[in-house]
């Protein structure tokens, strides 16, 4: 009776053992003390909920990122293209003014800027939202944390009715307006030249306002999007160290029991030869 105590002991200890063994290694594998309710159910419960706030941040950093910074980035590049293009017209008004004899020379030049603003302008979109042409009065972007939202009242920069400001563009010392996206010969004679040199540099001033705003608005959604990424990360850590395994101490504990399941598995066939002893002995 006795041999048969000491063998089921034996078994018993040996497989509380590898029970631990099993639960340190799962541990050491995900460098997580706590890998499931049971483990901890308070701090499981704790590290859900810091991960369920991550998730949110995440995705109000997703929203601020992929809804609105693209359309505000493909407007904000558009105008830096579109006021490098008017500087270009404008070398060119200045150059027909100075030198009358280049004016057709200038102007052709000029028409070419146009073209390749108004097809920026045409082309500015994202998402089938236009910044740029009229289309939207103003546009509301909802940067995902709770009801925050940046909103843009949008520039007309060039219409189907030519009623843009690149269209009925008119500096405060010009005489009449200039539609710097359909010159004409008429638009640099010696007479005319002047007004639109002038309307051209209003243009400018007008645009390069406009780059401003969207650069503030820029600067608006990427702080939002930094924010709810550090707030991520942030209660990512929160949990992390919750669930942290403590590598070090796991390490020892994993050598120990190891070293403990061979002395188990050591004694238990001890216990079962004295059993099949005990046997031939009373055989």
């Amino acid at each position: 009776m006795m041999n048969l105590n000491a063998s089921a002991s034996a078994l018993y200890m040996l497989n509380n053992t590898y029970a631990q063994l099993n639960s340190v290694t799962n541990q050491l594998a995900s460098g997580k003390s706590i890998n499931s309710a049971s483990d901890n159910p308070v701090a499981w419960s704790q590290a859900q909920s810091a991960d369920d706030s991550a998730n949110l941040w995440t995705a109000a950093a997703s929203a601020a990122n992929n809804t609105a910074e693209p359309q505000l980035k493909i407007a904000s590049t558009a105008l830096t293209t579109i006021t490098s293009m008017l500087t270009a017209m404008q070398t060119s008004a200045q150059d027909a003014q100075a030198n009358s004899g280049n004016s057709t020379t200038d102007l052709a030049s000029m028409q070419q800027d146009s073209k390749s603003i108004q097809a920026i302008v045409d082309s500015a979109s994202s998402n089938g939202i236009n910044l740029l042409n009229g289309s939207n009065t103003s546009v509301t972007f909802a940067l995902g944390i709770a009801d925050d939202s940046i909103s843009l009242t949008t520039v007309d920069l060039a219409d189907a009715n030519t009623g843009g400001v690149l269209q009925t563009a008119q500096g405060a010392n010009a005489s009449s307006s200039s539609n710097l996206l359909a010159l004409t010969s008429n638009d640099v004679s010696s007479t005319t030249i002047a007004t639109t040199l002038t309307n051209i540099q209003a243009a400018i001033t007008q645009v390069n306002g406009y780059a401003t705003t969207m650069g503030s608005s820029q600067n608006a959604v990427k702080a939002t999007a930094d924010f709810a990424t550090a707030m991520a990360a942030n209660y990512t850590d929160v949990s992390n160290n919750i669930t942290a395994a403590d590598t070090t101490t796991l390490s020892a504990k994993e050598t120990a029991l190891q070293t403990q399941i061979q002395l188990s598995t050591q004694a238990l066939s001890i216990a079962n030869s004295m059993g099949q002893y005990a046997v031939k002995l009373l055989g």
